[in-house]
């Protein structure tokens, strides 16, 4: 009696196990199929933001469209710097030491390309020390043929070669002396330049050296030409975007000569006069090495009392990686003032530090110390500057500043 229930119930029981597993099979499969049709669904809605799919890093934030033609690019550099100023003999302090923190740069940078003409774009903001804002680069340049462009807006003049390195890759916390007093600064106008892979030549014309943001009629000059010949005898010009070169890179030497002349506006109470100067440096890198040095000469008519003023720089630098992180890097510079000047004392920098890199120019550590030999009180050609941590006005012989600057490119 017992054997036939047992039979009884299992011949009952094995229809329904049956059907149980054939309802958990298609659970699963309306499950599988529930995912895929929302998957399917997520890609077709992503398909109405088509620049979603090429947004990214890329030296900066960057949104690009699926062609490619449009890009737009967002960037920023920040340099927090401290600075220790000793003063022997110093008139205008009471102590021997002025100590302090400065923001030295920060800057946002948008830069892209439009249409199939790869017209670019680049503007840059600035704010100040003391928290100014303002324009600093604003610039279209639009492709003609072989190499071929013209720039216009407010840029750089292609003259000296370590004003026109950019501030994120220079060898020391700042730029030297010699690049203070003989700079080019921004200017407002236009250029056109062929550039190759071993040569480039670029000239431009505009409103004089340092005539950033004037406006019609506040320009330092009537007119100016500013002309630069660059050449790569060993290497790619593109090497020489920075002045330091990591471990394991290829040699390469560039050369360049660069000239300018500038006529002064003439008006009722002052006479015209003229500014030429010209410049030749060279750049050798190596695995691990760099040098640098540069001599400029610029030369003023009527610069005062009617005199001409003809004055002298030169500059040398390098560095090399001691390990793959740390640069050591020494540099001199000197400023040599014109003898019909009234104070013409000449003036020598010599600095020397090193750089940490945690990840390149991105987040950098740099400490030096710059020497300065001479007199910067009311010196003509050279009267110091906060920018670069040597103190104007000061009567006071071989300053001493030190450095210790953190620099941020995002």
């Amino acid at each position: 009696m017992a054997c036939a229930i047992a039979q009884v119930a299992s011949i009952t029981l094995a229809p329904t196990a049956a059907r149980a597993q054939l309802d958990a099979d298609a659970s699963d499969a309306h499950i599988r199929a529930i995912v895929a049709q929302t998957l399917a669904d997520a890609q077709t809605r992503s398909t109405l933001l088509p620049n979603a799919r090429h947004a990214g890093w890329d030296d900066g934030f960057a949104i690009r469209s699926a062609d490619g033609v449009f890009t737009l690019k967002l960037s920023g550099q920040m340099q927090f710097r401290a600075n220790l100023v000793a003063l022997p003999g110093a008139e205008r302090y009471t102590d021997d030491f002025v100590a302090g923190f400065q923001t030295r740069r920060t800057k946002l940078f948008f830069a892209g390309s439009i249409f199939k003409e790869k017209i670019t774009f680049q503007t840059s903001l600035s704010l100040s020390r003391t928290g100014a804002a303002s324009l600093s680069t604003g610039k279209v340049s639009i492709p003609l043929r072989d190499g071929v462009a013209v720039t216009f807006g407010q840029f750089k003049l292609p003259f000296l070669f370590e004003e026109t390195m950019s501030s994120r890759r220079q060898l020391a916390a700042d730029r030297s002396e010699m690049n203070r007093v003989f700079t080019q600064g921004r200017s407002q106008g236009v250029a056109i330049a062929w550039r190759g892979d071993h040569a480039s030549l670029q000239v431009a014309f505009s409103d004089g050296f340092n005539s950033v943001n004037t406006d019609l009629g506040d320009s330092p000059a009537d007119g100016a030409i500013t002309a630069r010949l660059a050449w790569a005898a060993i290497g790619a010009l593109g090497g020489a975007r920075a002045f330091s070169s990591r471990p394991g890179s290829d040699g390469m030497f560039v050369a360049g000569v660069a000239g300018h002349i500038e006529r002064s506006p003439d008006t009722p109470t002052a006479s015209p006069n003229d500014l030429i100067s010209a410049t030749a440096d060279a750049l050798i890198k190596g695995d691990g090495w760099n040098t640098y040095g540069a001599f400029v000469m610029r030369h003023e008519s009527d610069a005062g009392a009617g005199e001409n003023a003809t004055d002298f720089g030169f500059l040398a630098q390098g560095g090399f990686f001691l390990t793959e992180r740390l640069e050591p890097f020494a540099r001199y510079d000197l400023v040599l003032p014109s003898r019909s000047r009234s104070n013409n004392e000449a003036i020598q920098t010599v600095t020397v530090g090193a750089n940490y890199y945690l990840q390149g120019h991105a987040a950098k550590l740099t400490v030096d110390a710059q020497w300065t030999l001479g007199d910067l009180a009311d010196n003509d050609a050279v009267r110091g500057s906060t920018a670069i941590g040597v103190l104007a006005g000061v009567s006071a012989q071989n300053q001493i500043a030190v450095r210790m600057q953190f620099q941020l490119l995002f």
